[in-house]
């Protein structure tokens, strides 16, 4: 538990890579505390390095049957790997209206196959759309926390040559009401430095609100957005998921945003405002705003460039 904590120079902090994971006997909870909603967090700065990889684990499946409201378990349509008693499941919505059913519940037991015993449902994902409601897994054994609902914090990686290296990660409680106080904001220059947040789960932003989930600044040149479950409850205090802004440079950026769920949120759950993106294979349920938003606000870059939405 720190208010702050800072990698330099070419500090490294690793828990966990690609090759040795943190297996499913450790977990790790930063927490970053806080006494007022005040400009804290994590900063990774000039060559350091920032790498955390928990246990893998399927991060998101879809339901593959009705669920009645107070339903204590549910059938996915595909067998989810490490899926374990106490995770926290989100559930998309099934209805096509302002009030999402949005809702999140713990598994309670043993995951057998496609079938997930959890806490009775309180919404019903009923109807022609059912099995394509999105279910969420938010839990990892690799953790990052804000310390309450009001007292969030912040990750920024600094201008220069930082690596920011985390896959299969939870961040909870995050956002603030101080300026800059995004959820998780890349501003690396590097092309090459590695940038990337993959199968993680980012959540429950604070009620004092983060402008987006994950965003980069206008000097970015490289960031990768895969895989990650992104849930928030249907209010203006979730209100872009991630967001990509535009870049001042010339050199061509490398933005991949791929293959990601977001469930709930508030205006916007993926905003893009930079054509020279990778945008693949993203999912939207259950926002009460606009589920995806492309704004190209760059003549140069709109005349100079082809983008690869799909």
């Amino acid at each position: 538990r720190t208010r702050n904590l800072a990698t330099t120079q070419t500090g490294i902090l690793e828990f966990g890579n690609s090759t040795t994971r943190a297996n499913s006997g450790s977990t790790l909870t930063i927490t970053l505390s806080a006494s007022t909603t005040q400009f804290n967090g994590i900063f990774v700065r000039g060559n350091s390095t920032f790498r955390m990889y928990g246990m893998q684990r399927t991060r998101y499946g879809r339901l593959g049957a009705n669920a009645t409201a107070r339903a204590t378990s549910i059938t996915l349509q595909s067998a989810p790997t490490n899926w374990l008693s106490g995770d926290t499941l989100a559930f998309g919505s099934s209805l096509r209206t302002a009030s999402a059913s949005v809702e999140s519940k713990q598994i309670t037991g043993t995951t057998v196959g496609t079938t997930v015993p959890i806490q009775a449902l309180s919404l019903a994902k009923s109807g022609s759309t059912a099995q394509f409601t999105p279910v969420l897994n938010l839990t990892s054994n690799v953790k990052i926390y804000g310390q309450s609902s009001t007292l969030g914090y912040h990750i920024i990686t600094d201008v220069g040559n930082p690596t920011f290296d985390c896959d299969n990660i939870e961040m909870r409680y995050f956002g603030s009401a101080t300026s800059s106080a995004e959820g998780l904001t890349f501003q690396g220059t590097s092309v090459t430095t590695v940038q990337s947040i993959t199968n993680s789960s980012l959540y429950e932003s604070t009620t004092t609100s983060p402008q987006a989930y994950i965003t980069n600044t206008t000097t970015c040149q490289n960031m990768t957005v895969t895989g990650n479950s992104i849930y928030g409850l249907a209010a203006a205090s979730d209100s872009i998921g991630v967001r990509l802004v535009a870049s001042n440079t010339t050199t061509s950026p490398n933005f991949i945003i791929t293959d990601n769920y977001s469930v709930g949120g508030g205006t916007e759950c993926f905003t893009i405002s930079d054509p020279r993106v990778t945008f693949k294979n993203n999912v939207v349920n259950g926002t009460i705003g606009n589920g995806m938003s492309f704004t190209w606000t760059n003549p140069y870059v709109v005349t100079a460039v082809t983008s690869t939405i799909t």
